[in-house]
C-alpha cells in the first residue's frame, strides 16, 4: 500500500493494552514516520505513552459515531 500516513486500531483492546506487544509495533511506526490513531475504545491502551516515548504523531478518538444503529439516534 502507498500514500498512507498512519494506522488505526480496530477491535484490538487486548493488544493495545500489552506493552510488550505494542512496543515493537509502535517503535517501527515511529521509525517510518507514521501516525497511530487509537479508536479510544480501551482505557487500558498503552499507545499514548509509547507514542510519546517514540516521538510519533498520535491521536485518540473520544466518541463513536453511529454506535447505536437507529434512525432516531
Amino acid at each position: 500500500t502507498t500514500n498512507y500516513t498512519g494506522v488505526m486500531n480496530y477491535m484490538g483492546a487486548r493488544f493495545s493494552a500489552d506493552a510488550s506487544a505494542m512496543e515493537p509495533f509502535m517503535a517501527e511506526l515511529g521509525k517510518r514516520g507514521l501516525a497511530y490513531i487509537d479508536d479510544g475504545s480501551s482505557s487500558r491502551s498503552v499507545a499514548p505513552d509509547l507514542a510519546l516515548k517514540d516521538g510519533m504523531p498520535f491521536v485518540a478518538g473520544d466518541m463513536a459515531i453511529d454506535a447505536v444503529q437507529d434512525r432516531g439516534e
